[in-house]
Parts: structure tokens; sequence; C-alpha cells
């Protein structure tokens, strides 16, 4: 697969140089990595989502993956152009699970690309503090398009806990109005964090200024510690205060200083439960 231009997801667009820069200083020769294949605008030319970065690439197996279908490639260069060896596609749609994480892939890949307004509107609103869900729900039923497609997010979602639900106390979310501006949300936490005995929640998300990020909640009551982690780490309060929001209420939350985001976390929080690489199954713990 050659990558021959560079989609438009993100706020503030971003020149294609930049997301090239970004593509290269994320990834190396040889590595191999997973993107998810949004849909097709020519023959044999698709977008492709690499953890929250939008690429137009031209792909040369058959048969062609679908729309939606997660893909595992090898990085064979960088430079002078980026190509990438399609290795096949994931096989987490050989379970219940995979099919279910797909389709909340593909849900809300559509239901962002047809909300860039109104999700960079709230997120030029709230510059310090996470949009509340009660003006989320407000803007989303004046928007012409987003209802219908933020119910077939709510409906890929009650399938995928559904998966999630059978094997472990884990329950996914996606909360957009926490941080408008990002892409790629995605949210696990312990159905027990809102008990005694306390639990854990993970939101990983993409943003054009710091990469693949991810908040990481604790809570212990009477405390809950909270961190960010940043591909690119820098100062940024709007991370810290959107994960105090996971905090239960009553809990005293300590956000400890940004850090560096583990290669290893930077495919999303669900991939750990619905594993896309082949021969590996559901994992039950963050």
């Amino acid at each position: 697969m050659r990558i021959t231009g560079y989609g438009s997801r993100g706020f503030g667009g971003g020149s294609h140089g930049d997301k090239a820069a970004l593509f290269r200083g994320r990834h190396r020769v040889g590595e191999h990595l997973r993107g998810r294949l949004i849909e097709y605008e020519a023959s044999g030319l698709a977008r492709v989502d690499f953890e929250g970065l939008e690429l137009l690439a031209r792909i040369e197996s058959s048969p062609a993956p679908s729309p939606g279908q997660v893909v595992l490639f090898r990085v064979m260069r960088l430079t002078p152009e980026i190509v990438l060896q399609e290795i096949g596609v994931a096989d987490t749609s050989e379970t219940p699970a995979g099919h279910a994480l797909q389709a909340f892939w593909a849900a809300r890949a559509a239901f962002e690309q047809h909300t860039h307004d109104l999700r960079a509107a709230l997120a030029a609103q709230a510059a310090s503090a996470p949009v509340t869900a009660k003006i989320w729900t407000q803007r989303l039923a004046e928007h012409p398009d987003a209802p219908p497609l933020w119910d077939a997010v709510q409906s890929a979602l009650r399938l995928l806990n559904a998966t999630l639900g059978a094997n472990g106390p884990w329950q996914a979310d996606y909360r957009p109005w926490l941080l408008p501006a990002a892409l790629s949300g995605e949210i696990v936490y312990d159905r027990a964090m809102d008990t005694p005995r306390g639990g854990e929640a993970v939101f990983s998300f993409s943003l054009p200024q710091h990469g693949q990020c991810e908040l990481r909640v604790f809570a212990s009551p009477p405390d809950a510690t909270c961190r960010v982690l940043m591909e690119h780490p820098a100062d940024a309060p709007e991370l810290g205060e959107a994960a105090k929001a996971l905090v239960p209420q009553g809990l005293t939350p300590t956000v400890l200083p940004p850090a560096s985001l583990p290669q290893a976390s930077r495919s999303g929080a669900l991939t750990r439960f619905v594993d896309a690489t082949p021969g590996r199954r559901l994992r039950l713990r963050v």
C-alpha cells in the first residue's frame, strides 16, 4: 500500500507535510501496525484511519478489504514516500466481540466525519473544561445530520457491551463532549467504579497537537488518581479536566503530570479487550 495523500480529519487541518511528519514520527521501518479502512474514494483508493491519523492510500491487495475492516500492515519505507505492506485483514471478525468492535469503529468514524462543525464549535466554546452532556445533547438535536448517526453509535455500543459484559466487569462508552476536538475516542471502565471497592477507567483518543493520548483513572475511595499519557507530552490542562470528569462523585481527584504514552497503548483502549492480532482473543484486564 502506498500513501498518496492525507485526509482532512482533525481540527485546524494541518498541511500534508505535517501529517506525513506525524506518521513518520510515530512509526519505524519494520514495525507492524493496524489501520481501519473508512471508505473508498475511487477504485483502489481508500481513506484509512491509523490511530486517529487519516491517510489516503492506494490499496493493492486482492481481494480488497471492505470499509470498517481493520487491516494489518508492516512499514516498508518512510522516505521519500510512505510504503506499507498489507499483511491481511485482522481476525477480530472471527469473534462476536470482534464483529461488535468493528461495527462501533465504523459508526464512530461516520459520526465524526459528518459532525466536524458541531465538535469544532463546542471545542472552541470549552477551551479549558469539558462540555457538559446537557449542552452536547442540545447541540446534537439541532444538527441536521447528527441524530441518526449518533443513534447508530449508541446501537453499536450496546452490541459491544453485550459481548464485553459476558466476559468481565468492563463497560465501553463514547463521550465526545469531554473533549470535542478529539478523534477516535473510546472509554473502557470497571462497572465497580462507583462502589466502595473502586475501580479503573481508560479514555483513549487522538488530538492533532498531542498525537495519541490516554487518560487513566484509578478510583480508590475516598481518592482517585488521574494519569495523563500523551504521544507528545506537553502541558495540557484540558486533558486533566477531562480525566477528572471520569472520577465518580464524592472522590477527591489528583492529576499527575503528563507522561509519555507507551507504544503498546497507542492502538486504543478497546484493543486490550478485543485484540486485532491474528491468533489472539479477548483480554480481560486494563
